[in-house]
């Protein structure tokens, strides 16, 4: 009996360990999206005050996105200086607002990162290059995660990249779906934001960039 009884328990172990979702398969959804703060800066009251206060203004669907990163930026707390905003960008040929927002944790310091969370997002496969912190060239995207200052893709054509600032990190779940958590403050008040731009333009700051992307 006692033998049935361990083979017995041994089973729902199994099938427990099975069925929980800290197992499931494929990547964590990103945190955002589940509404909290995150487990390791729960702890901190102030920072959580902060998030819940933004959150609620998020929910209620009265607040731009200007508007939203002009008031974390005005926030006397130094905590504040901790929350990002994640846009949701639509393709470089629309040109229009990003498709939704919501809130992150992003640091003011740097560098500006892309995490690629699918295969093959560069020469075999999506064709994203990328420009490195560290270089004036133009490299092929590679994961799982790289340094950069921009983006490029061969089907955006010449003279379309997006810039990623240090204050930012842009991540890609599929060749089409992506979104940047970028710091708001930095945003705000330094003028570090993401964004889309020119490099054919030699008045910009980006007019040192490449033109083309790689082919």
């Amino acid at each position: 009996m006692r033998k049935i009884a361990f083979l017995f328990i041994s089973i729902l172990a199994i099938a427990f360990v099975i069925a929980s979702p800290a197992m499931a398969q494929g990547p964590e959804p990103p945190f955002q999206e589940k509404g909290v703060l995150p487990d390791t800066l729960l702890q901190d009251p102030e920072l959580g005050s902060l998030w819940k206060k933004y959150t609620r203004l998020l929910n209620s669907d009265k607040i731009s996105l200007n508007d939203l990163q002009n008031m974390i930026a005005s926030e006397k707390s130094e905590k504040a200086k901790l929350l990002g905003i994640v846009i949701r960008e639509p393709s470089p040929s629309a040109q229009a607002q990003p498709a939704g927002f919501s809130l992150c944790i992003r640091p003011i310091w740097g560098p500006g990162k892309v995490i690629w969370k699918f295969p093959n997002p560069g020469q075999n496969g999506a064709r994203y290059s990328v420009l490195p912190e560290t270089a004036s060239w133009l490299i092929w995207a590679q994961p799982p995660e790289q340094y950069i200052d921009g983006i490029y893709r061969a089907n955006w054509g010449s003279c379309v990249a997006y810039k990623i600032p240090d204050s930012a990190t842009a991540t890609f779940y599929s060749a089409d779906s992506w979104e940047v958590c970028y710091n708001a403050f930095a945003c705000a008040v330094l003028g570090h934001c993401p964004k889309w731009v020119n490099p054919c333009d030699n008045n910009s700051p980006e007019g040192s960039w490449p033109d083309h992307p790689l082919w």
